[in-house]
């Protein structure tokens, strides 16, 4: 079984210490991502460990469905990578992010605080 893997203090499987949202790659999607820190005052980063090689797209939305913020990366190698979001000029509220990549998109919640 191989190791499992860890972004600084994190491991990607279970909670994570400081209860960031996270993903499991054991869902078969491929990657794993979280957010930290979060809450955040806008600039959140997203650590991702992706499984292979795979086109990452980022896509932030506000709780009514609005879209706020996309990112299309393009192809990352696999491994760990930082991706810092600049939501500094959104209000305070909870946004959803959705991270496309592997086999299935994933989604998971930033709460903005000022």
């Amino acid at each position: 079984m191989p190791e499992t893997p860890t972004i600084g203090q994190y491991s990607l499987q279970g909670m994570s210490k400081d209860n960031n949202a996270y993903l499991d790659a054991s869902q078969n999607a491929g990657f794993t991502a979280y957010t930290h820190p979060n809450p955040s005052t806008g600039s959140p980063t997203i650590e991702l460990y992706l499984e292979d090689e795979s086109d990452v797209q980022i896509i932030v939305t506000s709780a009514n469905g609005s879209k706020i913020h996309a990112i299309n990366i393009g192809s990352l190698t696999a491994g760990i990578h930082s991706i810092p979001l600049n939501l500094e000029l959104v209000p305070e509220g909870i946004y959803f992010c959705k991270v496309l990549a592997g086999k299935f998109p994933q989604t998971f919640k930033i709460i903005v605080t000022k």
